[in-house]
Order: C-alpha cells, then sequence, then structure tokens
C-alpha cells in the first residue's frame, strides 16, 4: 500500500503539471507566431530602414544647400523684427489716441449741436427774441 504524504505529493504534482501545460502550450503558439512575424516582416523592415536612410541624406543635403542663404536673411529677419517693434509701438499709440478721440468726440457733437441749437431758439421767427412777451418782460420758457 502507498503512503498518503506519497499520494498527496503525486496529486499536487497532477495538478501542478496540468496548471503549467496550457501556459507552455500558449508560450509556444506566442513565439511561433512572432517567429512567422519576424520571417515576413524582415525584408519589409530592410526596406524601410534603407528608405529612412535614404530620406535622411536628403534633408542633410537640402540642409546644406539651405544654410547659406538662410545666413544671408538673418539681416533682413532682424529688419523685419525691428518694424514689426516699431508698428507694434504706434500700434499702442494709436489705440490711446482712438480711445481718447471715442471719449471726446461725443462731448464735442454734443456741445457744437447745443450751440446751433441755442441760436435757432433765440433767434425766433418774428425776430423777437424768444422769451420776450413785448412788454419787457421775460416769459418763461
Amino acid at each position: 500500500m502507498t503512503s498518503l504524504p506519497l499520494l498527496i505529493a503525486i496529486a499536487l504534482f497532477a495538478i501542478l503539471v496540468g496548471a503549467i501545460l496550457p501556459v507552455i502550450y500558449q508560450l509556444y503558439q506566442t513565439l511561433k507566431r512572432v517567429q512567422i512575424l519576424l520571417a515576413t516582416a524582415g525584408p519589409n523592415l530592410e526596406r524601410t530602414l534603407d528608405r529612412v536612410g535614404q530620406a535622411a541624406e536628403r534633408f542633410d543635403r537640402i540642409g546644406a544647400r539651405l544654410e547659406g542663404p538662410v545666413q544671408a536673411l538673418g539681416p533682413v529677419l532682424q529688419a523685419a523684427t525691428k518694424v514689426g517693434e516699431s508698428i507694434g509701438g504706434s500700434g499702442t499709440w494709436l489705440r490711446t489716441a482712438a480711445s481718447i478721440g471715442g471719449a471726446l468726440a461725443p462731448a464735442i457733437i454734443a456741445g457744437v449741436s447745443a450751440l446751433f441749437l441755442r441760436t435757432e431758439v433765440r433767434s425766433g421767427r418774428d425776430g423777437n427774441q424768444v422769451g420776450d412777451d413785448g412788454q419787457g418782460h421775460a416769459a418763461d420758457l
């Protein structure tokens, strides 16, 4: 007869093997798919890397060609920056002047309108002063 501890050890070993076998099988399938992917992607990857290298060489050539003209444009860009700063400063002045004009214009227009309206009211229709009742007494306006 077999001892109880030996039976427990065999049962635990069977459970462990039963749990590990699916994990090992899944790992095998994953590694197999990775191998197939690398086998098919390898040539594509090499072509892609070659194209990236060629594009980098083109960028280097373009950069070398543009380096001289860009350095020559440096003073022009500095002058344009100064002009832009000048325009920005005059923009502040212009906004200030517009604010003052916007505040004063209605007051000036109202004053001129009141002046002409007062002149028309004083002259009257018959040439007499409005508010004069003809006897030298001023009537209420």
